[in-house]
């Protein structure tokens, strides 16, 4: 479960399997590289109370009839689910649901499955299976700019993340990778037509391309109406750079 391939980071590289291991290479973007990617461009909403009516149609009602419930800030809003566990992929998992119900008890055990993460819908009971009633739900996950929803183990033949999550998981990636390969091996090494003299330098190279792709990712957060529509999108095509 990952946003970009070890082949991804050694095509924004040029680093190859005598410089470093795909086995390292996996390490650094499941333990460092996707955590840092996730805090930088996703915003937390923290014990958000679900069943307030947002529309008609999302009433929210916690009634003893009623198991579906929709996310109030993912509301007519370009922002979805975010991947909140930093596994790589957007589940489930990345909702955190609590009842409190009317004395005030905590109920954390709750049937929860996701049913659209770009809506924030959700379906939500007991453990015993019966729907909520006489207290209030609660809810804690994150807002992404763009989809995360990434790849499952390794195939990168399936939809996967959006492009540009992919490609800023590749360089932050790789940014690591070169502080964590052997200064030596460094001998005329290149990216495109620049030629690498040290680790720090392959890294801040990297590291600079990742920050240029954070920005046009956070741009999507400009909401895609009216006249802001060129705006979003002429980051998106390189039109802002």
């Amino acid at each position: 479960m990952t946003y970009c391939s070890v082949n991804r980071v050694r095509l924004v590289s040029g680093l190859e399997s005598h410089d470093i291991s795909d086995a390292k290479i996996r390490n650094l973007r499941d333990e460092v590289a996707t955590t840092e990617l996730n805090e930088d461009i996703n915003q937390q909403v923290e014990d958000e109370v679900v069943n307030r009516q947002i529309s008609r149609e999302k009433e929210n009602n916690v009634d003893g009839e009623n198991s579906t419930f929709y996310l109030r800030q993912l509301h007519k809003n370009e922002l979805i689910l975010g991947d909140r566990t930093g596994d790589g992929r957007v589940t489930v998992d990345d909702v955190n649901l609590y009842f409190l119900n009317q004395d005030d008890e905590r109920i954390n055990s709750l049937q929860v499955s996701l049913e659209d993460r770009e809506i924030g819908k959700l379906d939500v009971r007991f453990s015993d299976g019966s729907e909520l009633d006489d207290g209030d739900l609660y809810a804690s996950y994150s807002k992404a700019p763009l989809d995360e929803d990434g790849y499952v183990n390794n195939d990168f033949d399936a939809d996967g993340p959006d492009r540009l999550v992919e490609t800023a998981c590749a360089q932050l990636t790789a940014a690591y990778a070169f502080t964590n390969i052997e200064a030596s091996k460094l001998k005329d090494f290149s990216i495109g037509n620049v030629t690498i003299n040290s680790q720090s330098e392959g890294a801040r190279i990297m590291r600079e391309n990742y920050m240029d792709t954070r920005k046009r990712i956070t741009q999507s957060q400009v909401i895609q109406s009216g006249e802001n529509q060129n705006t979003v999108n002429g980051a998106f095509t390189g039109g802002l750079y």
